[in-house]
């Protein structure tokens, strides 16, 4: 048989969809051909970010027949884009070599960590009511399962006593919220959102976030 075409990309599978900082993305190429594959030598496949930047390349993990598998890992440089993933080098048993493919498949990198953009009560802010509901608004979306009563904490400054309350999160604002179970006059407390809080492809925080207000002076009745 002599076949003149080169090998093609049937088809392309990538996971995950959405890779955030430290996933591991694993991409597994079907390849086209009628005479078979060499095996021996390896494709180049990379993936390269829609908007412009550094085309990565993939580590390969096996090729066997017309399936080549590969996967690289998403570092905190990495731009958040889509990104492109290219195939070069796949050769046919008659030595045919495919056409470079620029965009045989694509991913999305999303290396932006979540921040806290806001709080109610605001830092440093004095005379606020012992009655206070702590909020403070993200600038993603978090996975509501790492804000719990461990990762948004209060406590006293004076004596480091922590105050126990209700953790609750409203994704249509990106709002935590933290209910005291009851604050005491003219004290200084802490509030700490920790670096466990991740959005929703798991990137962190980049360090826990503090902020301190003072409640207001009570005052007596004459």
């Amino acid at each position: 048989i002599i076949d003149p075409a080169p090998p093609l990309v049937a088809s392309v599978n990538v996971d995950p969809a959405i890779a955030g900082i430290s996933a591991v993305v694993t991409v597994v190429l079907n390849l086209e051909e009628k005479v078979g594959v060499d095996n021996t030598l390896n494709p180049t496949v990379t993936f390269t970010p829609k908007n412009g930047g550094t085309t990565i390349p993939l580590d390969q993990l096996s090729f066997s027949g017309t399936i080549w598998t590969g996967k690289v890992t998403i570092g905190a440089s990495t731009a958040s884009d889509t990104m492109y993933i290219g195939v070069s080098g796949a050769t046919d048993l008659q030595g045919n070599v495919m056409v470079t493919a620029s965009n045989v498949g694509s991913f999305i990198v999303d290396t932006n960590i979540p921040a806290v953009t806001s709080t109610i009560p605001a830092a440093n802010q004095k005379a606020v009511t012992a009655a206070i509901v702590l909020k403070a608004v993200f600038s993603k979306v978090l996975d509501q399962s790492t804000l719990t009563d461990q990762t948004f904490t209060l406590r006293r400054t004076d004596t480091g006593a922590s105050i126990s309350g209700t953790v609750t999160y409203d994704p249509a604002t990106k709002t935590g919220l933290f209910s005291p179970s009851g604050l005491d006059p003219d004290v200084t407390y802490e509030a700490t959102l920790g670096a466990a809080l991740t959005d929703a492809i798991g990137n962190r925080l980049s360090a826990d976030f503090r902020w301190s207000f003072t409640t207001a002076i009570q005052v007596s009745k004459a």
